[in-house]
């Protein structure tokens, strides 16, 4: 008997360092760690994370970014030093839109969701469309104020103001909004390497892109007017969101050229919580056109974008 207690406890002891070693290992993949990395092996672990999954690491640039960083890494004495040539090879990785957050510990309580507004003039929606980023009742929430707004009243044609919304998550957007659109595949993702992810809604439910979100009410609007107002600081998801309207034949945008942050992040979170954004897809709308990092150009350009969105739904 002593014998098979002893047999078993050797086949527990290698059980228990044969995981240690994977852990120890690839755990790190995971944001899993034994012992806190040095700075150099956070710097490595961090670019390799890149090299993964961002939308230009398949090129020269890349790789002589990627040397530089490792370089300079090596002489890191803590980890709040190996973050400025991260960055540095970050934006190489996946461009513009790639970053490292150090969020705070009082973010969630300073940053307040803001819900859409909306009003009924002329006959006419005017319906602000505003960033979002939140927990999911939140997200809840978002989708269905705008969802109630568009369901409330009668309106010969809607306007959708974007301007100014930065993004964040865009699930509870598109949920939103998704009486007034198609139920399809609204947006295509595309890797480095070719491979599709679609942004596709059904019955007021989007998946694919941000939270998975549904709305109560899925009836559809039938076919009105519907005009985008965006600015230079429409951006990110906010920018996703309106390219899902597209080239749909009632639809028109309005305003200036916006923010030109049109691709897709894959966040990757660090041993010490810093949150790193990677770009990993660019965007291709319903029309065939695919966007990296472009901005969206209005088909009217005008400062005086609800002034122009009026005159076209009243046909003036």
């Amino acid at each position: 008997m002593k014998k098979i207690w002893k047999w078993l406890l050797g086949i527990l002891v290698i059980i228990v360092i044969s995981l240690g070693l994977f852990i120890f290992k690839y755990g790190p993949n995971f944001n899993i760690y034994l012992i806190p990395p040095t700075p150099e092996k956070y710097g490595k672990i961090a670019l390799n994370k890149m090299e993964t999954i961002g939308l230009y690491t398949n090129t020269d640039k890349w790789k002589s970014a990627k040397e530089k960083a490792t370089s300079e890494i090596k002489k890191a004495t803590s980890i709040d030093n190996t973050i400025e040539p991260l960055t540095e090879a970050l934006k190489v990785a996946g461009g513009k839109h790639s970053f490292i957050d150090t969020p705070s510990k009082s973010s969630s309580k300073e940053n307040k969701v803001i819900y859409a507004t909306s009003e009924v003039k002329g006959n006419i929606l005017y319906m602000t469309v505003p960033e979002f980023s939140g927990n999911q009742e939140e997200a809840h929430k978002y989708a269905e104020t705008l969802s109630e707004s568009i369901h409330k009243q009668y309106y010969k044609g809607i306007i959708l103001d974007f301007q100014n919304n930065r993004g964040g998550d865009m699930g509870p957007m598109v949920a939103g909004l998704s009486a007034l659109l198609p139920d399809e595949n609204l947006i295509t993702f595309i890797n480095r390497d070719g491979d599709k992810q679609y942004i596709s809604l059904k019955d007021g439910k989007v998946s694919g892109g941000g939270s998975v979100i549904q709305v109560r009410n899925n009836k559809k609007i039938p076919k009105i007017p519907i005009a985008l107002i965006i600015n230079d600081k429409t951006g990110s998801s906010g920018e996703i969101t309106a390219l899902c309207f597209k080239g749909m034949e009632n639809v028109k945008f309005f305003g200036t050229n916006s923010a030109g942050y049109t691709s897709g992040n894959v966040q990757s979170i660090l041993y010490d919580r810093r949150v790193m954004q990677v770009t990993s897809l660019k965007v291709k709308d319903r029309t065939g056109k695919t966007y990296e990092n472009e901005q969206i150009v209005p088909d009217v350009r005008t400062n005086n974008g609800v002034e122009e969105a009026v005159k076209w739904i009243n046909n003036e």
